[in-house]
């Protein structure tokens, strides 16, 4: 009987011997790939701030143009915070917003 116990923690010993092996293993190859995954997700935070940023000198682009044809076009001289404000509620930069918030 105490043969038989001293025989299957021995056994128990081995087994667990090859699952910490094979634990360990898996652990560096998850600590490997933990960094391809952070650089594939930083990559595509550093795309999206990208094309937000893009957008967003788009937006000021077509803002300042607005602004500039409706000095060109307007009769009397309005200030630059009241063109801007007329050139942000103009349907060209409402849809954009409209589009982007979707």
């Amino acid at each position: 009987m105490a043969e038989d116990i001293l025989d299957l923690f021995n056994r128990y010993q081995e087994e667990l011997k090859k699952d910490v092996n094979i634990d360990e293993l898996n652990m560096k190859e998850s600590a490997l790939t933990i960094a391809a995954i952070k650089h594939k997700w930083a990559g595509r935070l550093m795309r999206h701030k990208l094309d937000l940023n893009r957008t967003e000198r788009a937006r000021d682009k077509a803002i300042t143009n607005i602004i500039n044809q409706l000095q060109k076009d307007s009769l009397v001289s309005l200030s630059i915070p009241a063109l801007r404000k007329q050139a942000e509620s103009h349907e060209i930069i409402e849809y954009r917003s409209n589009y982007r918030q979707s």
